[in-house]
């Protein structure tokens, strides 16, 4: 396994108002489950969702890490990780996102006592998920090799953006000086920052505006070699990103995400 050298330890704040899991909606998860597991060292846990489907854990140390789902049939769904902020209040909260422009692509449900979770998407289309706390609290480890590190946001509209979130999650924004593009980051109360925002690239065309979730790896250089020998395709980098280094990458069925080696992984 190429992309960690130690098991992580426990570290997640699963502070409200900021992303806690990141899960993956899969055409193909049983071979999302071995792609990742090979990148990664994920080991999954599995829990049948009906008859048909399975949702998996995915899990590093004994800590959970992400989730993985299956397509719905027939939904014409494509293959896609969807990013998920800790809310009190997962009505209250839908309730504002619409007031401030944004959208719902799917109502709060419940999920079988796990918790309750709603997609939405924001005022420029981009999406992103809330999940109301029951007996799954989010990933327990975070910013380290083989755990979520960083989400980020690319947008045509950046001042829209900052002002959406800022008003729906009371984040506040850090511009990133000294880049050759438009960048933020974003924190809460003080602590440390836990999201991006950029300017998309006009090399993304017509793409439409998204939340990249990043993961990390101790060796990004040879994590490329891993992906693409698991059937994944690197389109981008290694490249230097900030205080680190990463590919961006497409799974096998198309989802992307971010592989980023840190110079410096935090201590806590």
């Amino acid at each position: 396994m190429t992309t960690k050298t130690t098991l992580p330890h426990a570290n997640a704040r699963k502070t409200p108002n900021e992303f806690l899991w990141a899960d993956l909606s899969s055409t193909d998860d049983a071979a999302a489950d071995k792609f990742y597991s090979r990148v990664f060292g994920w080991a999954w846990q599995e829990m049948p969702l009906g008859e048909t489907m399975v949702h998996r854990d995915a899990q590093l140390g004994g800590h959970l890490i992400a989730g993985l789902d299956p397509v719905m049939p027939g939904s014409g769904q494509p293959t896609a990780w969807t990013n998920f902020v800790a809310v009190t209040d997962i009505d209250k909260t839908v309730a504002a996102v619409k007031h401030l422009g944004g959208s719902v692509a799917m109502p709060p449900m419940d999920v079988m006592g796990a918790g309750h979770m709603a997609v939405l998407m924001d005022p420029a289309g981009a999406a992103f998920g809330l999940w109301q706390p029951g007996t799954h609290t989010g990933a327990d480890a975070v910013n380290q090799p083989g755990t979520s590190t960083w989400f980020e946001l690319a947008t045509d509209d950046v001042a829209g953006a900052r002002k959406f979130y800022s008003e729906l999650f009371g984040w506040e924004w850090d511009r990133i000086e000294g880049s050759d593009m438009e960048y933020w980051t974003a924190k809460l109360n003080g602590a440390p920052a836990f999201a991006g925002l950029m300017a998309k690239p006009a090399e993304m065309g017509e793409m439409p505006n998204f939340w990249a979730a990043y993961f990390g790896v101790a060796d990004v250089d040879a994590a490329a070699g891993e992906i693409q020998a698991a059937g994944g395709t690197v389109v981008a980098g290694p490249m230097r990103m900030g205080p680190g280094k990463g590919v961006c990458v497409l799974d096998p069925q198309g989802g992307y995400f971010v592989a980023y080696q840190m110079d410096e992984w935090p201590v806590a």
